[in-house]
């Protein structure tokens, strides 16, 4: 059974003006692609504590219209959250 839990909770900054939010997630599993032309390691779900980033929709706040890859480390998520967006301000927890 997937469990979530959101770790960290902020805003950025779409196109340095629209405030969107953005969440760092930590899961038990990571879905595999299914696609019998990966290898077995991307093709099948992995068991473990994964970590990825939900990026909210600049149309509507609360809305996240888009997620990034798998990370095994917390950090690793965190640093490509600010790398790959602009003006990211996360709030204390």
């Amino acid at each position: 059974m997937e469990k979530e839990k959101i770790i960290k909770k902020g805003t950025f900054l779409y196109d340095h003006k629209v405030i969107c939010d953005i969440q760092i997630v930590e899961t038990n599993i990571r879905p595999g692609t299914g696609d019998p032309y990966d290898s077995e390691d991307l093709r099948v779900d992995k068991e473990g504590t994964f970590y990825y980033i939900k990026f909210g929709s600049p149309l509507k706040r609360n809305l996240f219209s888009s997620l990034s890859l798998y990370f095994t480390d917390l950090q690793k998520s965190i640093d490509e959250a600010d790398k790959s967006t602009s003006g990211v301000k996360w709030k204390q927890q």
